[in-house]
């Protein structure tokens, strides 16, 4: 029994079929030939994936996107109680593959055949933030003084990670310089103005960046649709959090009622009553997070279009931190050497160059939408990296 047990699961394991309980953001359901089969949840679905899009834009720590999913009601499995989501059970939620398309079964990676709720790209990118690949926004923005180019830009002689500081020359100016940080013994790398190297990214990438109107489309279609789905996170939390409003209404009209009974005295009533009102206060607050995005798929779609056309404008008007968001963007496998900086174009941006092969193309093939789709979710992590960085976080 046991050997025959194995073989249908081993069977069914190479035809892509999970066993045992669905992750969360799925439910364990049949089919219509009564068989045994794994759905996206349509109430946890677009909140996992909400929480994926919100920790690969680097403003969550793993404390903070935990917090998050209790805010949202995520629980690990659906039952009477809704018991609160645990931080590990979060993290596990993070760094499984399930939920791009692929499952471990004994410490190998299979495909499976059930809905994806995220893709690849976003799993990556979470997977660098909390492996320490990538600098997460918030580390950057209290890590010390504001800088375009902190922890982005390598020495070429030396390999050590170049520093920023401002000197103040006798004309009351303030300047700032990069400078090698010598970590590894003595090094050759002069003190660079950054505004060399400015000039330099302005000449070579943003001034030469440009999108003609079928990559717009392409753009607006991929990036309207991740606020399509947004927005039907918001519906579902909008719907909980007006559920647990009535809960508070049912509640105090109760205690009111057993007030009047002379059940409690007026004291206890009154108190009763202003924990009532401060929960709900903060329920109604926290429902504007939720409010309709039709204008926000306007500005996202704006945003799309200024940082293809106007790269040059936003590196010369930004503050130091929203520079580092468009250059950390753009850039990849920076070195300084001597006053020049070496770098790479980040996957698809370099297809944006003037002069690019790709350029003027207007029968994508697949792999270059899969690409293109990449690049509306990394413009949706800098759209939102913006708002925070406005908001103050």
């Amino acid at each position: 029994m046991r050997d025959n047990v194995n073989r249908s699961m081993n069977y069914n394991w190479s035809l892509g079929k999970w066993q045992g309980r669905a992750p969360i953001g799925y439910l364990n359901t049949r089919d219509e030939t009564n068989k045994a089969t794994v759905i996206a949840d349509p109430e946890r679905a677009p909140i996992v994936k909400k929480l994926f899009e919100e920790y690969a834009t680097g403003c969550h720590s793993l404390r903070s996107i935990w917090k998050l999913a209790q805010e949202m009601n995520l629980a690990s499995f659906r039952s009477k109680t809704k018991k609160s989501i645990s931080r590990v059970a979060v993290y596990n939620m993070l760094t499984n593959p399930f939920y791009y398309g692929e499952m471990i079964v004994k410490g190998q990676v299979i495909p499976h055949i059930y809905e994806h709720l995220i893709d690849k790209s976003l799993f990556d990118k979470v997977q660098d933030l909390l492996s320490g690949k990538k600098i997460h926004s918030k580390e950057q923005a209290y890590g010390g003084l504001p800088f375009a180019f902190r922890g982005l830009i390598k020495c070429a002689h030396c390999g050590c990670t170049l520093s920023e500081e401002t000197h103040k020359k006798t004309n009351g100016k303030t300047y700032t310089y990069l400078r090698c940080g010598r970590l590894k013994g003595p090094c050759d790398q002069e003190l660079v103005s950054e505004s060399v190297i400015l000039n330099q990214l302005d000449e070579e990438v943003f001034s030469k960046i440009r999108i003609n109107s079928d990559i717009v489309e392409l753009l607006k279609k991929n990036i309207q649709q991740r606020l399509i789905d947004e927005e039907k996170v918001n519906a579902v939390m909008k719907r909980q959090i007006t559920n647990e409003i009535e809960k508070l209404n049912v509640r105090e009209r109760r205690v009111k009622d057993v007030f009047f009974d002379g059940g409690i005295d007026r004291s206890e009533w009154e108190e009763e009553k202003a924990n009532i009102e401060a929960k709900r206060k903060e329920l109604q607050k926290t429902i504007e997070k939720y409010a309709d995005i039709t204008q926000e798929i306007k500005d996202t779609v704006n945003d799309v279009l200024d940082i293809a056309a106007s790269a040059s404008m936003i590196m010369k008007t930004s503050d130091p931190l929203q520079k580092r968001e468009l250059l950390g963007l753009l850039l990849s496998d920076c070195y300084l050497d001597g006053q020049k900086l070496i770098y790479k174009i980040q996957k698809p941006f370099d297809k944006l160059l003037v002069g690019s092969k790709f350029e003027g193309i207007v029968d994508f093939h697949k792999e270059n939408i899969a690409a293109f789709s990449s690049l509306a979710n990394d413009i949706h992590v800098y759209h939102e990296n913006m708002k925070r960085l406005a908001a103050g976080c």
